[in-house]
């Protein structure tokens, strides 16, 4: 984690002692989803609980929820000191509804989920999203077929049309064991 990855250490932790290869899908923004303007004047995770804001939290589990634990961790802040953290839900779609409907003044998620709603978007970070391919299937034509489908100059034509998201390393290898 001291390099700011998360990814690959996690599925060193929950893998360890298996096969598995781990392709790169996109990289994705992921940051504080606010209402449009910012009333709060939110800047960070500090503020959050500074402020008092009322944050909505990912479900046990989920990329966003192990990015929020690493956050925390790196700000040495407790889950304790922010507002509304026991509520879950099971989407970055949701939590950016529970902050358009003010049920929330805050919440980790992508920024893609903001442009449909008129959200603003705080970016904290450019993840790699990742698929773990376990070392048995790696071979087979399923994969072989799916990894051609995935070859970069075909995705980058669909970038265009999502915000947040970066397509560069789309089909790379990041890790083989």
């Amino acid at each position: 984690m001291e390099t700011g990855e998360y990814n690959l250490p996690f599925l060193d932790r929950v893998l360890s002692g298996q096969r598995y290869v781990v392709v790169n899908l996109w990289r994705r923004k992921q940051g504080l989803i606010v209402k449009k303007g910012n009333p709060m004047r939110l800047r960070g995770l500090k503020d959050i609980v500074e402020k008092g804001a009322r944050f909505i939290n990912r479900n046990e589990g989920s990329g966003t929820r192990v990015l929020r634990e690493y956050f925390l961790k790196e700000r040495d802040l407790k889950e304790k000191d922010i507002a509304g953290f026991g509520e879950e839900v099971d989407s970055h779609l949701d939590v950016a509804l529970k902050v358009f409907f003010g049920e929330a003044d805050v919440g980790l998620g992508i920024e893609y989920v903001t442009y449909p709603l008129g959200l603003d978007f705080l970016p904290l970070k450019e993840e790699m999203f990742d698929l773990v391919i376990p070392g048995e299937l790696w071979s087979t034509s399923v994969i072989k077929g799916f990894m051609d489908y995935i070859d970069p100059v075909r995705i980058n034509s669909l970038s265009k049309n999502l915000p947040g998201y970066n397509l560069k390393d789309t089909g790379k290898i990041r890790f083989e064991n």
